[in-house]
């Protein structure tokens, strides 16, 4: 990918944030999404990378699938619908972290709202039964803490303690970004530019992070379902349903996975009749069926993870070899007949599995799932990245513009309310002004009247006078 393109969009973007800044102040709270935006777009051309975004029910394998991609048991197994935290596994060029961020105050005023509207759920339940409430101050508004770890067991205890259901503190936890420097298994290393992100699904207990899903679902390049080989529920048919829906035509960013085919009676044929069905179920989603049958894939995360901890000289225990050597017997692997009496039998059953590892491992369908991704939506990563680029700029200002031009109109609005306010006020003071008029004019006119009256009785008064004297003077002088 050019740097001259990553520079040409920066810089188009920072004109954009300088220019929004000038404007925000007169409209407080207006934009505030879009600078949100802003922020996660400048975060991204500062590190592009393609983004696999996976779903599915709590207890689907999703955590399994991670750590069988990652080569170590870094996602927790035991995650409960109260704690199904957003956890971000990315490629780190240099040493391995932990980056911990917390919900701000709004931010957790929200997802408390949506929690609210469910006062006996699980979640409710368990932050009661942890008292979390008195440790809230300390980790809202927090701001993010980024661990450097040396070590993969102190990076393992960091995300224990920051997603652990008897933490208190991880009610708080809005995502967690683990950096790794040996990225993806021995077997099946990873490109750099690949991050997977765990999200808590469409259906999560808490309808303000199942709206963080979707946000996630609409950037990344593709999608990985996972949902039980043995049964396919009406929960997990509405999330492939709303999935597709949200990718809109490229129906091929879609990965669905059955996971735990290990369980099945017959892997290889248990699977293939349960996909046949599920291909009945989901033909008019996808409305591809050769699409169909490439993207739905049978895994077993698990199985490929014991071997290739056994591979890699790990601790597995007996449970684990004995399902090893199930699996392998239920898919038709040969693998020389033993009975575990002790760890020297341990030991040589190990040896077995080894020896058969990249047949076995090859039946768990991993590298066909990862093979998939590489050929398909990730086909060729700098194009994509590219055109993340191209459109997630284009979605900022589009953004933009129907903000301003929603805001423009309600100015204009009051503007036309107050112009119309304002002509009723000054035809209420012309009114005013005209009756003051009058009864000025009236005023005037009744004084004039008057003055003419008062002349006339003036005049009448002199002249009786006159009459008056004259008669005295005549009677007086006779």
């Amino acid at each position: 990918m050019e740097n001259d393109l990553v520079d040409d969009y920066r810089k188009k973007t920072v004109t954009i944030q300088s220019e929004l800044q000038k404007v925000q102040n007169l409209f407080p709270g207006t934009f505030d999404n879009q600078n949100k935006d802003i922020g996660k777009y400048f975060d991204f051309v500062d590190d592009p990378d393609c983004q696999v975004a996976i779903i599915g029910a709590i207890k689907a394998g999703k955590s399994t699938l991670m750590n069988a991609i990652l080569g170590e048991d870094i996602a927790s197994t035991d995650v409960t619908p109260e704690t199904a935290a957003l956890t971000i596994f990315r490629h780190s060029s240099k040493e391995n972290y932990v980056e911990v961020h917390f919900y701000t105050a709004r931010e957790w005023g929200e997802l408390w709202a949506s929690a609210d509207k469910k006062k006996d759920s699980l979640f409710r339940n368990k932050y009661d039964e942890l008292r979390a409430e008195k440790v809230k101050k300390k980790y809202i508004k927090h701001s993010p803490i980024k661990k450097i770890l040396t070590s993969i067991k102190s990076l393992r205890e960091i995300v224990k303690k920051y997603s652990s259901s008897q933490s208190p503190c991880h009610f708080f936890v809005k995502k967690l970004v683990i950096g790794l420097s040996k990225w993806g298994s021995e077997s099946l290393p990873l490109p750099a530019h690949l991050t997977f992100v765990d999200t808590p699904g469409l259906y999560d207990v808490i309808p303000y992070r199942a709206n963080i899903t979707r946000e996630y679902i609409d950037r990344a390049n593709a999608v990985v379902v996972c949902v039980n080989s043995s049964k396919m529920t009406d929960a997990e048919y509405k999330t492939i349903d709303e999935t597709l829906k949200s990718i809109g035509y490229d129906k091929g960013k879609v990965v669905i996975l059955g996971t735990q085919i290990d369980q099945l009676n017959k892997p290889n044929e248990g699977w293939d009749k349960q996909k046949e069905h599920w291909h009945k179920q989901l033909e008019t989603l996808y409305g591809d069926k050769e699409l169909m049958n490439t993207n739905i894939i049978g895994v077993s995360a698990y199985i490929f993870n014991m071997v290739q901890k056994l591979d890699t000289g790990k601790q597995v225990d007996g449970n684990d070899i004995d399902d090893i050597f199930r699996f392998a017997k239920k898919s038709g692997i040969k693998i020389q007949a033993f009975r575990i009496f002790g760890k020297a039998t341990n030991t040589e059953a190990k040896k077995l599995i080894v020896k058969k590892k990249d047949v076995i491992m090859r039946k768990t369908n991993i590298g066909n799932f990862l093979r998939v991704l590489r050929e398909g939506p990730l086909k060729e990563p700098d194009m994509v990245i590219e055109e993340d680029i191209r459109s997630w700029f284009n979605d900022i200002t589009t953004g933009l513009t129907e903000t301003a031009e929603d805001q423009k109109g309600k100015v204009e609005n009051k503007l036309k309310l107050l112009r119309e306010d304002q002509k009723k006020k000054q035809d209420a003071i012309n009114k005013k002004s005209m009756e003051i008029k009058e009864i000025r004019d009236a005023r005037k006119n009744i004084q004039q009247q008057f003055d003419t009256m008062q002349a006339k009785i003036n005049t009448e008064i002199t002249g009786m006078k006159k009459k008056l004297n004259l008669e005295l003077k005549n009677r007086i002088g006779g």
